[in-house]
């Protein structure tokens, strides 16, 4: 709970919270966070959800961005990530199309069952594939990494856009034998090896550390602690870019997903929803905002889809001046999709 809840009023089918940032300018907005989640099963149907709004990023198991914070400040688009597990089928494969749609947003990754590097006569590339297994769809399992040269700690590097994966080396053979990557893209062009996942990046990865902006001495001595004016909003962003949309995506929408448990496909249909935020000072009159759908989050282990609706509200210089923000439910969902689960 933030000390803004009480100011809150919901009438929508959303679970909703707020709390105080500075934006890129300096000044305090309040972020007003209201997440609509379904659960559904593998024929598609779906059914209310409740996910909790998570305040902080959640690390994976390998150090890697799993869950996001739902509060950010505003960027271009909607992030469309996936997090989870893909898992072998009935029929053993070597490798596997596996691949999400997002309303426009469509990405796939080519799966692989465990190999190794060898020398050939292009290089040292991965091996022959084992069968697929249960292989976690995380930035472990895709080219990436860091390295030295052998005898030379002090040439020390990594992989901008995915320090946690495994194969970057500065000395190609110090690889061999070791276990390659499994996940890799299945457009290699246009995209590094390392976009061969689904899951959100972390603000130091590439390209969002691209985004960041210029923090030399003319800022220190003119700006800090503001962040720099050559930020770029999609520095806000924790999807890759082929996994954001060029403008907010509305309600409806189609997912698909196939290939995370052997060749199963499911084709969720998201009904028409949409969020409006009004907020209210004491003596004045309501003030309407925008509130953009900022991401949709597939979790395919839970089988749940999260879409987060953020609203950024500019706080008064005296918060107390803020009397109540309503969040408003623009449409209403189906009633056989209204029965809610217990927050998880």
């Amino acid at each position: 709970m933030t000390q803004f809840t009480e100011k809150l009023q919901n009438s929508t089918s959303t679970i909703i919270d707020a709390t105080d940032i500075a934006d890129d300018e300096g000044r305090s907005v309040l972020v007003v966070v209201s997440k609509l989640a379904f659960r559904f099963d593998r024929e598609g149907r779906l059914r209310l959800a409740a996910r909790a709004i998570r305040s902080s990023d959640v690390l994976d198991d390998a150090g890697g961005l799993r869950y996001p914070s739902d509060y950010s400040l505003p960027f271009p688009g909607t992030d469309c990530v996936l997090v989870g597990t893909a898992h072998p089928g009935p029929t053993p494969a070597e490798s596997r199309l596996v691949s999400m749609r997002v309303g426009p947003v469509k990405k796939a990754v080519r799966l692989f069952g465990p190999r190794v590097y060898m020398s050939t006569p292009r290089g040292v590339r991965p091996g022959p594939s084992a069968n697929i297994v249960k292989t976690p769809l995380r930035y472990d399992f895709v080219f990436g990494g860091s390295a030295s040269l052998p005898g030379e700690p002090d040439s020390f590097e990594r992989d901008p856009h995915n320090p946690l994966g495994r194969g970057f080396a500065l000395a190609p053979d110090s690889v061999l034998g070791k276990e390659a990557h499994r996940l890799e893209p299945e457009q290699p062009v246009g995209l590094p090896p390392s976009a061969a996942c689904f899951a959100p990046i972390d603000v130091n990865w590439e390209p969002r550390r691209g985004f960041m902006g210029t923090y030399d001495d003319a800022w220190s001595t003119t700006r800090a602690p503001i962040p720099p004016r050559d930020r770029d909003p999609r520095f806000h962003s924790c999807a890759r870019p082929e996994q954001r949309s060029d403008a907010a995506l509305t309600l409806p929408f189609p997912i698909d997903l196939q290939g995370f448990v052997g060749d199963e496909a499911t084709s969720l249909s998201l009904p028409a929803y949409g969020i409006r935020v009004v907020s209210e000072l004491h003596g004045g009159t309501g003030e309407l905002h925008d509130a953009s759908l900022d991401r949709v989050l597939v979790d395919v282990d839970e089988r749940v889809v999260e879409l987060s609706f953020v609203a950024h509200v500019p706080l008064p210089m005296k918060w107390e001046k803020l009397r109540t923000v309503r969040v408003l439910a623009v449409g209403s969902l189906p009633d056989d999709l209204k029965h809610r689960e217990a927050t998880v």
